[in-house]
């Protein structure tokens, strides 16, 4: 039979065996509550963390392409394409080779974000 106790539950539990056997061999009762007390504490704080840490990954989404370019889905092609132009002028790799080496990357971004709203617009 398969043991459908989720693993937080089998410590929990594992904690009170070890707190029950160590009152049986003649351990006092206050200390073996703070064992479990503090077990319990340390197994609901790594919950907690695991909990934010899957709320940051989830809040980590990949930029649309009209984030990437900075403009309103609802903006115009004309619109669009001044301001792909300005960003492509600004993050052309030898405009800021001095100051970043490794500008490329938005360079990069800039223009797939532009292809694909170009594709998905139809415009030419």
């Amino acid at each position: 039979m398969a043991n459908n106790k989720s693993p937080q539950k089998q410590d929990i539990l594992k904690a009170f065996d070890k707190a029950s056997k160590a009152l049986e061999s003649g351990s006092t009762f206050l200390n073996s509550t703070q064992t479990i007390l503090a077990m319990v504490a340390g197994m609901i704080a790594a919950n907690q963390a695991t909990r934010q840490q899957t709320e940051y990954n989830q809040s980590q989404k990949e930029p649309t392409p009209y984030e990437i370019l900075g403009v309103w889905e609802t903006a115009s092609n004309e619109e669009i394409k001044a301001i792909y132009r300005a960003k492509c002028k600004f993050y052309y790799p030898s405009t800021l080779e001095a100051i970043d080496p490794n500008n490329n990357a938005a360079f990069r971004k800039i223009n797939e974000a532009y292809k694909a709203i170009k594709n998905e617009r139809g415009m030419s």
